[in-house]
């Protein structure tokens, strides 16, 4: 647990209101940045306290985050980061893998321009970066926003939902992931749905998650599989 991280994180997002918000943005991005990790404990008082905040909204932020599935709650040890198994993340992922193959065959018919212009600019970004973090951040943002291209509101919030549980894995910050390969599979998959080519784009996109799955299987692991003994 990064303290220092944690509260740097809080002051990007301080200025957002209502505060609770504000928090909830903070707890979740210190876990994409690797200041929060598996099993990290954090408390009401504590996290009041380094927000200098009241409990009431750290309490609401709190909540919100059990409830994705990125906070667990225990009445013996208070509030802990969730520490997810590898079966659970795979779990995660066959899941997040149905809803994108939906998600592109639909895109295919329904992507305007404006979503097409949008998807170009996250491979330019993703090629300008070499962090793990930021790719993988990058790499999310680019699947919702074929989600959000199908005009479906919900099967983009089950995608992000999905995401932001799949943050709590190693796998984000691990600089041996195959970026270029990944990039060049966005490229491909940006070409297919310009041309609305349906089939193609799923083709593209199940070669994608398989290369992915691989990576997975090797490499994805919690950070901790244990409830941590420093306490926020």
């Amino acid at each position: 647990m990064d303290r220092k991280g944690i509260l740097e994180t809080y002051h990007d997002f301080s200025a957002i209101k209502p505060i609770s918000e504000a928090i909830y943005r903070t707890l979740y991005t210190a876990i994409t940045r690797g200041h929060l990790h598996s099993g990290d404990r954090i408390t009401i008082d504590g996290l009041a306290t380094l927000c200098s905040a009241s409990r009431t909204p750290v309490r609401e932020a709190m909540k919100q985050l059990e409830s994705n599935g990125i906070l667990t709650y225990d009445q013996r040890v208070g509030y802990y980061v969730r520490i997810y198994s590898q079966k659970d993340c795979l779990d995660l992922f066959e899941v997040l893998h149905i809803l994108q193959v939906a998600a592109v065959s639909v895109a295919a018919k329904t992507i305007s321009p404006s979503y097409l212009a949008m998807l170009d600019e996250n491979v330019r970004l993703c090629r300008a970066t070499e962090d793990g973090a930021v790719f993988f951040s990058l790499n999310r943002d680019f699947h919702v926003i074929i989600a959000r291209s199908a005009n479906n509101a919900f099967l983009a919030e089950y995608i992000e939902q999905i995401y932001s549980r799949l943050f709590l894995f190693d796998f984000s910050k691990n600089p041996t992931l195959n970026m270029p390969e990944s990039i060049d599979q966005h490229r491909l998959l940006v070409e297919a749905l310009r041309a609305r080519d349906s089939e193609e784009a799923v083709r593209i996109h199940t070669h994608h998650a398989k290369v992915t799955g691989n990576y997975f299987n090797w490499a994805l692991t919690a950070q901790n599989s244990a409830i941590s003994s420093d306490v926020l």
